[in-house]
């Protein structure tokens, strides 16, 4: 077994990568991520994460550019005075939340058409989790093996980062016709829903200080 410090080394030293270099992934390297991920609890033990991988270049740009037109939609539907209303009075914390975000999708959108990628920083792997929709805790669940993707990846030093513009476009609220887009592009069932995904590859830059975060909020009962 690690030793507890060990352990805490791995936790402290994992941080999320943007720049990558331009080399593919091996297989065998995608299939290691992959067999720690299965290894997390689930539910019922229901191990009910399934995985895709993509690493075609051109569905890569593909997602990218999804997202971006996501995000043109989302900017033009808060501009239509009707549906800002009628979204403020279905969820307030909600429809303010996607009002203050507004100034982020249109930087967003700006890098991408001066030809920059911020939605996958040119990363040549995807790793999507997903499950079947009527699997109970299958988000929950997801997310766990997701966690053990990630650590495995930092101990290869494979650099990584959760893409939560690519899951964004799965749960556009009042967008139904949203939110099979991504899915059928990347290819997931039909019956299955994503619940995550990890942009991977070779990172560029070399962290020599480990992270820091805010001190526990801790209530002892």
């Amino acid at each position: 077994m690690p030793t507890t410090e060990q352990v805490m080394t791995l936790l402290k030293t994992r941080r999320s990568i943007r720049a990558f270099r331009d080399k593919p992934l091996e297989k065998v390297t995608i299939e290691k991520i992959i067999d720690g991920a299965r290894f997390a609890p689930s539910g019922h033990n229901s191990q009910s994460t399934e995985f895709l991988v993509v690493r075609d270049r051109v569905v890569l740009s593909q997602v990218s550019a999804l997202v971006v037109d996501y995000l043109r939609f989302e900017i033009k539907r808060f501009s239509n005075p009707v549906f800002r209303t009628v979204a403020l009075l279905a969820d307030r914390a909600l429809a303010e939340s996607g009002l203050n975000e507004i100034p982020e999708f249109k930087r967003l959108i700006e890098l991408y058409e001066s030809g920059a990628d911020p939605v996958l920083f040119g990363a040549p792997t995807l790793l999507v989790f997903h499950a079947r929709r009527t699997v109970g805790l299958a988000d929950v669940n997801a997310q766990l093996a997701l966690q053990n993707a990630s650590l495995v990846a930092h101990s290869l030093g494979v650099g990584h980062f959760y893409t939560g513009w690519v899951v964004s476009t799965c749960r556009a609220p009042m967008a139904s016709a949203w939110n099979r887009r991504m899915s059928r592009l990347i290819g997931i069932p039909s019956g299955n829903k994503m619940h995550g995904a990890l942009a991977l590859g070779y990172p560029v830059p070399k962290f020599k200080n480990m992270i820091e975060r805010k001190p526990p909020r801790i209530k002892w009962v």
